[in-house]
């Protein structure tokens, strides 16, 4: 079976993984831009390895817009590979998809049309803007043979927004963890029960407002008010597109001894970073036009042994719910502060979560079993033809 994969998301060397793991059950390529932005927006340009080279094309972009571009290929290696799946890892009403639409009618048109979606939440917008909007992303998804949702509640929006059958829908996530690099061994801190440590909460990701990034400021503040214990805040990222949130953390640090940021890494570095942490908190919003997408850094916290915190905000309750991290409510700096406020006090949960955690991203979000359910799903596809 061959499958082409086209996404930006595998320029992060990480993420890469992900395709060596797959191409190990079946012919994978994958079709990527030559540079672009990946995970916390550093800027990556594609840069070949052997073990890889035969699975990746790179490819120069035309952007119309900002996140609306355009391979500047004339068959994007459709022509010469003849994939029995192409997966797009973009929106169905994105310029890219309606570039392979036509490159896919012109060159393999027995090929199957795979949509990977993660964004959860579906805005029409008023005026005539928003109604063609609307019409497109209704005819798009009527081109799609099968729909790849990074969460059940991408899938419930795929059937209940746009009456896609529930046979044409599968639940995958987005991207697998690499728990041999995501561990708890290495750079633990020891002592866990010594008063004198200090307790370290982390973020990593974008700092933008639907990260809810001031939540977790304010919350750790209220914290402090009554913890017997030393806390440290960590703060690991940037901002998406240069906004204010930058500026203002880089004045907090400077007023704030006990926040600290930290610029952005390579994702194979980050594992680094989560093993310094005792919790890790993800407290996303809930805005207009988003909730959390896929959650990747909190599974690579758990793959870590570090006891989780999240918000009820897209899939965070589908990852930490059952007993795996604890889930307040969003936009509440107090709750957050209760949650993080009996992790520090109580050692055994703790350890608990840690424990659960570490287990529930082996068992289900390690490299080879995401590989192997998105391996079933593409094969499943391709027999019903």
């Amino acid at each position: 079976m061959k499958v082409t994969i086209i996404s930006h998301t595998y320029l992060e060397p990480e993420n890469q993984k992900n395709l060596l793991a797959l191409n190990a059950l079946c012919d994978v390529r994958c079709i990527l831009p030559r540079r672009g932005p990946v995970l916390i927006f550093q800027d990556y340009e594609f840069v070949e390895s052997p073990e890889s080279s035969h699975i990746f094309s790179s490819f120069r972009t035309f952007y119309l817009s900002k996140g609306q571009y355009i391979f500047c290929s004339l068959t994007m290696g459709l022509f010469k590979f003849k994939p029995d799946v192409i997966n797009i890892e973009y929106n169905p009403w994105s310029l890219m998809f309606f570039q392979v639409l036509l490159y896919r009618w012109m060159f393999n048109p027995k090929s199957k049309i795979v949509c990977t979606l993660k964004k959860n939440t579906y805005r029409c917008m008023p005026g005539v803007f928003g109604r063609v909007k609307d019409l497109i992303a209704r005819f798009s998804m009527r081109k799609v043979d099968h729909v790849i949702a990074a969460s059940n509640m991408v899938a419930d929006l795929c059937k209940n927004e746009f009456s896609i059958p529930a046979r044409n829908v599968s639940v995958c996530h987005h991207l697998g963890v690499d728990v041999s690099l995501f561990n708890p061994i290495g750079e633990k801190f020891q002592g866990d029960n010594n008063p004198q440590r200090p307790m370290v909460v982390g973020y990593c990701g974008r700092f933008d407002e639907a990260k809810g990034i001031l939540d977790i400021i304010e919350a750790v503040r209220l914290v402090k008010q009554t913890a017997k214990r030393t806390i440290i805040l960590k703060l690991m990222g940037c901002g998406a597109y240069d906004n204010f949130l930058d500026e203002h953390l880089r004045n907090e640090s400077q007023r704030l001894d006990w926040l600290e940021l930290l610029s952005p890494v390579p994702n194979a570095d980050v594992a680094k970073f989560l093993r310094t942490l005792d919790i890790f908190v993800l407290p996303s919003r809930i805005l207009d036009d988003h909730q959390e997408h896929d959650a990747h850094a909190l599974l690579e916290a758990m793959a870590s042994g570090v006891a989780c915190i999240g918000t009820k905000s897209g899939i965070i309750p589908e990852i930490l719910g059952g007993g795996y991290g604890y889930v307040v409510n969003p936009d509440s700096p107090h709750e957050l502060c209760d949650a993080i406020c009996d992790l520090i006090n109580n050692s055994r949960d703790r350890a608990m979560l840690s424990l659960r955690g570490r287990r529930k991203a082996i068992d289900e979000f390690a490299l080879t079993k995401i590989a192997k359910k998105k391996f079933t799903i593409f094969k499943g596809i391709v027999n019903e033809n």
